[in-house]
């Protein structure tokens, strides 16, 4: 979505070789422009690559700058400025498990492409409590009896209903998982039911432990080897997808060690912070504040991270090869 040519409304950006006007302008991050010919008062024209923009060359074939082309039936791809970026088609997450689906599992399927998602066979085990009959409806509320079974509760009226959810849902949530960066923004995910609909989900929050850089040992005290926790000498904005957050802060970072010990974030709080995009588009992201670390050769990666493949994926993710 791209502001159109008043600057007033969002309208789907127009692709390669797609009509277009100055209100329905192409892609710009594509690298794409509105060419109107040689005829200075032309009112359409069509979307074309910019000049400046660098073909690519994917197994063998010469793609233009801009254009959208599917190697495979599991992978659509772009090129954009000499680099081929590429969005999965399939399925690579697999579904949180519920209680209909405790085994969710991800199997090849004779004839398709793409893997497809399907339920384990057998009795619905969570922990020491068994579950067998119907499958339960997402909104509907269970208790565990005496005897270990999983039993359903009387339905209640579709106006009480968001209201008993609330009010019976055992609330569970995970702790964070580490942050995907070791310095730099990153990211984290937990799993949680506390919603109205009293379902598993996954909540994602940004994250920065340290800035990315040389430490500065100088600062160090005699006999001492890592660096405390400190916060940022000036408020700042946070920084994601280009856009900016309204107001400053001053995050507090993770120290670093000399010994080989690595730090990370101990005690933690989430806060929503609003941003807001050059087009003037807005959203709102919980990321990650430090308030303590602690320090250990048990909280340290067993890789370096320019050898691993990115921990986390955030929607939207578009990945470059350049060979």
């Amino acid at each position: 979505m791209v502001p159109d040519g008043c600057g007033c409304c969002k309208v789907c950006a127009r692709q390669l070789n797609d009509d277009c006007s100055k209100h329905w302008p192409c892609d710009p991050h594509r690298g794409l422009e509105c060419n109107f010919g040689a005829d200075p008062l032309a009112s359409k024209g069509i979307c074309r690559a910019k000049q400046e923009g660098r073909t690519c060359e994917y197994n063998g074939r010469i793609y233009q700058n801009g254009e959208n082309f599917q190697p495979s039936c599991k992978h659509q791809c772009s090129c954009i400025d000499g680099a081929v970026g590429c969005l999965p088609l399939c399925p690579l997450e697999m579904p949180l498990a519920s209680l209909s689906c405790p085994d969710p599992q991800l199997l090849k399927v004779p004839g398709q492409c793409c893997k497809k998602f399907v339920c384990g066979k057998g009795a619905k085990r969570f922990g020491e409590v068994s579950f067998e009959g119907r499958e339960t409806n997402s909104n509907e509320l269970i208790y565990v009896g005496k005897d270990g079974h999983w039993k359903n509760l009387p339905a209640w009226p579709p106006l009480f209903k968001a209201h008993s959810v609330l009010r019976k849902c055992l609330t569970q949530t995970t702790d964070w998982s580490p942050c995907s960066k070791t310095c730099g923004l990153g990211a984290s995910t937990r799993v949680t039911n506390n919603n109205p609909q009293c379902k598993l989900a996954k909540e994602t929050q940004l994250c920065q432990i340290r800035p990315c850089g040389q430490p500065d040992f100088t600062k160090l005290k005699k006999g001492r080897k890592c660096l405390r926790t400190h916060k940022a000498q000036e408020p700042v904005h946070y920084t994601y997808a280009g856009c900016k957050s309204l107001g400053k802060y001053r995050p507090s970072y993770c120290g670093s060690c000399l010994d080989g010990r690595c730090c990370v974030p101990l005690h933690t709080r989430t806060l929503a912070v609003p941003f807001r995009c050059p087009d003037g588009d807005s959203f709102t992201r919980s990321v990650m504040v430090i308030h303590s670390c602690q320090c250990g050769p048990a909280h340290c990666q067993p890789l370096n991270e320019a050898a691993m493949h990115p921990h986390r994926r955030l929607d939207g993710d578009t990945h470059k090869f350049l060979e």
